[in-house]
């Protein structure tokens, strides 16, 4: 039976004997247990969607943070379970289901262990029946909102006080843009205030709580004061010499900037840059983008960059037709004329494992493409390389049907076998990658073959370049928390978790002929801060408004010595300091 509430009521003609509290079709979110005597977690697993495709993770933390047990979970394991004891303690374990997640998560403990869910904000959390229940507690004096988002399952709640019965009503709408959603305010009290929420409608649910804590139980005497301890960890600096420091980088617009963004722009340093390319304009127009990429080039200092080929719309699945051909001739044409100065990578088309019906359609762009780079010497003179498919996502599969066949990983191992000698770097998108626990599957994805075999190693006319790329950590590019502090905070976090672990990843696997190279991308808007010292991972001062963020790893020769910072784990770690 899916359902995220306890399936028996609890209290009432029960023996003393410990008896299960199940949470079923978890999702995406935080359960924090906080057991009085020995107690046993279980979490079991049942396919959702495309989990065959997609290897997942469970994290559990102690009460200071420190990561007790981790649980992969393979593709080919579609369905199946994990137990962990959980020993008595005065702060609350963490139980993580990231997300998004393929698979449905029922939890089971003792009930005598206070359990309380922390839902995802935005994103749906769980699936749920008609009818559920939960409660919530609003601390005296604080402003409260009950906020959640239609993602075509629960279509409303109803809030009703414990105490005398106020009811409050919340009707979902289906918004045109992934981060907009609807709310209501709570009414203030001076005391305590125990809430019902009351979920209609079935399947897929999104709900949160703004200006307290986002905190849910199955019954009130659940909803205790959640503990969580200090905790540290510490980054050891080495004497070893690894590669480069990190170069920041980011998405350049298509058109010449306007005197203020250029200043921005230029204010953020930046050192590398991705862009489009959109061939029916470059087909007709083939002097299209050269003032602003001279502009990049001379004013911004870009040396190092990525072009996605694509047509207008966005639209993504190429052909090698006429128009797309005169499109490549005139990007070559413009980035010979830029001169020797730099290196600049190409992918053909922007994700095509999720873009072209299969593998073969897009083979046939790639080697006709390729053919068409290679076929004059002094591209590579002028520095372009070919980047084999930036792929959305590359162990795990891409959001569509049968994304079994469309592992962007199994795309690469093909192309390398059998086009290896026209490729010099692979490149990725990573969608989705939402929780902070999870941004080690950067480092997962960096040593996973072929990457980290020698197939990486012997292709190209260069040393291989991997350009790792994580895009939006929400569906959609603006998909971000609630409240700008919140995101400022997420995004602040983001920075510093995902790039040491992409960084020591490639540190890690035994490359060290190809010693690393971090560039980092921040999708920034104008009110973005983004301040650089002698931390070379920088700190993240203010909000990414588009939370995207991408990282290109290029392996090269020159230096970076490892290097290590301390900082406590507390909810104010926003950079490493």
């Amino acid at each position: 039976m899916r359902r995220l509430l306890l399936l028996l009521g609890l209290g009432l003609g029960l023996s003393a004997e410990a008896t299960p509290m199940r949470w079923a079709d978890i999702r995406d979110g935080s359960l924090y247990l906080q057991p009085d005597r020995p107690d046993t977690v279980t979490v079991q697993w049942v396919p959702a969607w495309q989990a065959d495709a997609n290897e997942e993770h469970l994290y559990l933390l102690d009460g200071q943070g420190k990561l007790q047990a981790e649980r992969l979970i393979a593709a080919s394991e579609s369905r199946g379970s994990q137990s962990w004891p959980l020993a008595p303690s005065a702060a609350s374990y963490r139980l993580e289901v990231p997300g998004y997640s393929f698979r449905r998560y029922t939890v089971e403990h003792d009930d005598h262990t206070v359990a309380l869910f922390a839902p995802a904000k935005v994103h749906f959390s769980a699936e749920t029946r008609d009818g559920d229940e939960l409660f919530f507690k609003v601390p005296a004096g604080e402003r409260a909102v009950l906020a959640g988002k239609f993602h075509g399952g629960v279509g409303a709640f109803q809030a009703q006080r414990v105490g005398d019965g106020k009811q409050l009503s919340l009707a979902l709408k289906p918004y045109p843009q992934y981060w907009e959603f609807d709310q209501v305010e709570l009414p203030v009290a001076s005391t305590d205030q125990v809430w019902r929420l009351r979920l209609r409608g079935s399947g897929k649910a999104a709900f949160w709580l703004d200006g307290t804590a986002n905190l849910f139980a199955q019954n009130p005497q659940q909803l205790k004061p959640l503990r969580e301890d200090p905790g540290q960890t510490r980054l050891m600096l080495h004497k070893e010499i690894l590669g480069k420091a990190a170069n920041l980088g980011m998405a350049l617009p298509y058109a010449l900037p306007s005197a203020n963004p250029l200043a921005l722009l230029k204010s953020l340093n930046p050192r590398a840059a991705s862009y489009y390319s959109v061939v029916d304009i470059m087909a007709s127009r083939p002097h299209y983008e050269d003032a602003f990429r001279r502009l990049y080039q001379d004013r911004l200092g870009i040396r190092q960059d990525i072009t996605l080929l694509a047509g207008s719309q966005r639209k993504a699945d190429l052909q090698a037709d006429a128009t797309s051909n005169a499109g490549l001739d005139a990007w070559l044409a413009a980035t010979r004329a830029l001169g020797d100065e730099g290196t600049h990578y190409i992918g053909f088309a922007d994700e095509p494992n999720l873009n072209y019906p299969d593998y073969a359609s897009y083979q046939r762009l790639f080697i006709s493409m390729a053919r068409q780079v290679r076929s004059n010497p002094d591209n590579f003179k002028a520095g372009v390389r070919i980047a084999m498919p930036a792929s959305t996502r590359l162990v795990n599969g891409p959001f569509a049907d049968n994304a079994t066949d469309k592992r962007g990983i199994d795309w690469a191992r093909r192309l390398l076998a059998e086009s290896g000698d026209s490729i010099d770097a692979l490149a990725w998108h990573e969608w989705m990658i939402r929780d902070l626990l999870a941004t080690r599957v950067y480092r997962d994805n960096v040593a996973a073959p072929p990457i980290s075999s020698g197939s990486m190693r012997r292709v190209g006319h260069v040393k291989p370049c991997c350009w790792t790329r994580p895009t939006y950590p929400a569906v959609q590019p603006s998909a971000r928390t609630s409240r700008k502090p919140i995101t400022r905070r997420y995004g602040g976090l983001r920075w510093p978790s995902t790039r040491p672990r992409t960084a020591c990843s490639t540190c890690s696997t035994g490359f060290r002929p190809m010693t690393n190279r971090i560039t980092a991308r921040a999708c920034c808007a104008s009110s973005a801060v983004i301040t650089t010292n002698s931390n070379p991972w920088a700190s993240l001062s203010n909000s990414f408004r588009n939370t995207g963020c991408e990282t290109w790893c290029a392996w090269r020769t020159t230096p970076l010595k490892s290097m290590s910072w301390r900082w406590p784990l507390t909810g104010n770690a926003a950079c490493l300091a």
